[in-house]
């Protein structure tokens, strides 16, 4: 056991060192389509995978605070994927608590894009307001869909809802 726990105390360290480099290497401009294409890929393929997925966040939040890295040109890839751990009905297994945590990793992660490139892209941080205040008004959706959709728009925005369904935004 010992052993075992100084290998993934090791790989612990070499993650974190990975995403120091991804952070601030400016060369790795030209591999943002290769690294958002993964992280979709990832999230796609491992909804029932919490470790997984807190990895490809974690991935994600590293390229998008690189400021060599044009992210911008990769957001149409890479906030569907941070949404869908926002707002999927269950990641991981039945019972497990970490589904909490990722939710508002992705919220954080959201609101990140939003604060980052919300000047230049204005629509961006309106469409994620508009998609979780969608799924939290939505009855069919789940309390774990609900709570994702609560905590994004807690993080990133403040939304009121008209009478007529209306959503208007003002984001912090």
């Amino acid at each position: 056991a010992p052993a075992a726990a100084a290998a993934a105390e090791r790989r612990e360290a070499l993650f974190r060192a990975a995403l120091g480099s991804l952070s601030t290497d400016p060369g790795l401009h030209p591999l943002a389509p290769y690294f958002t294409a993964y992280i979709a890929d990832g999230v796609a393929q491992g909804l029932g995978r919490p470790p997984l997925l807190r990895r490809l966040l974690s991935l994600a939040r590293a390229l998008l605070i690189n400021p060599a890295i044009q992210m911008e040109f990769y957001l149409n890839q890479l906030l569907p994927a941070v949404v869908t751990v926002l707002l999927t009905r269950a990641l991981g297994p039945r019972g497990g608590d970490e589904h909490w945590a990722l939710r508002e990793q992705a919220a954080a992660l959201a609101a990140l894009a939003a604060r980052l490139f919300g000047a230049p892209y204005r629509n961006v941080a309106p469409r994620l307001v508009r998609l979780m205040a969608k799924a939290f008004m939505d009855p069919s959706k789940g309390f774990a869909c609900k709570y994702g959709a609560v905590v994004g728009l807690q993080v990133g925005a403040c939304v009121c809802v008209g009478a007529e369904g209306r959503v208007c935004v003002c984001v912090e």
